[in-house]
């Protein structure tokens, strides 16, 4: 949050390493789009794939096809005074949300169990240090699973009319 006040950029893609973004569009003319507009923040829809027990590799795309359908987020936004992130969405004091359609897909899940581990005990001590008590805990959720979930009640992504999202990241 330091580095974009510092830089104080046109437009700011929340994203990591285990995150991808899939539109109609490429990402940039999505981002001109919703510019032009007038818009100031971009929405969608967010999936989650889980790990249910393959072995890690990659492209994780190729690998993991079982998941959740969560909800809409907004993690692209223009950057302008009061921007923050919270819980995986950037706000804005005055938002101008564009629905677009696509997906973002989260990886996070289907980390080795060792690096899930590591993760959580990160999280513990930044709740001990004052952290809020909401961020990060579905990590304990993952825990008790022992970072393996089953099928039933998941979403075979192949099966849904996100899959040409997903396979488009491939």
């Amino acid at each position: 949050m330091k580095e974009i006040a510092r830089r104080k950029p046109d437009w700011v893609i929340y994203t990591g390493a285990d995150l991808y973004y899939a539109f109609d569009k490429t990402i940039r003319n999505t981002i001109e789009e919703a510019h032009r507009e007038g818009y100031n923040q971009i929405s969608v829809l967010c999936m989650s794939a889980m790990n249910t027990g393959e072995k890690f590799k990659t492209p994780l795309q190729r690998t993991y096809r079982w998941g959740i359908i969560q909800k809409d987020l907004i993690m692209i936004s223009r950057y302008t005074e009061g921007f923050y992130i919270i819980a995986d969405s950037i706000q804005l004091k005055h938002p101008n949300v564009k629905k677009v359609k696509g997906i973002v897909i989260n990886y996070g899940a289907c980390k080795p169990a060792l690096e899930q581990k590591i993760k959580l005990e990160r999280r513990r001590k930044a709740w001990d240090e004052g952290m809020h008590k909401g961020w990060g805990t579905h990590y304990l959720d993952h825990e008790q699973r022992k970072w393996i979930w089953s099928r039933k009640g998941l979403v075979h992504f192949p099966e849904t009319d996100y899959w040409r999202y997903i396979r488009k990241i491939c």
